[in-house]
């Protein structure tokens, strides 16, 4: 039996103006590009807006000191 890992994930908790997301990567052993996903670590709250998915990573490479690694 051969077995193969196909991934591997990071996550992060981050918390934006008193709202806390995650932040997670997989990067792939094979050829593709690393896959970025965020979601909200609380309950939804009517009438708050909460930010997208590119305002999220623009805030955590800005805040993290990592570079934009990202293919798009």
């Amino acid at each position: 039996m051969e077995i193969k890992k196909l991934e591997t994930r990071e996550k992060w908790l981050c918390n934006v103006d008193g709202h806390s997301y995650v932040r997670e990567v997989i990067h792939w052993t094979d050829d593709r590009p690393d896959t970025t996903h965020w979601w909200l670590n609380e309950d939804y709250v009517e009438g708050v807006v909460f930010l997208n998915e590119d305002e999220l990573e623009e805030s955590f490479l800005s805040n993290s000191g990592q570079p934009d690694l990202s293919e798009n």
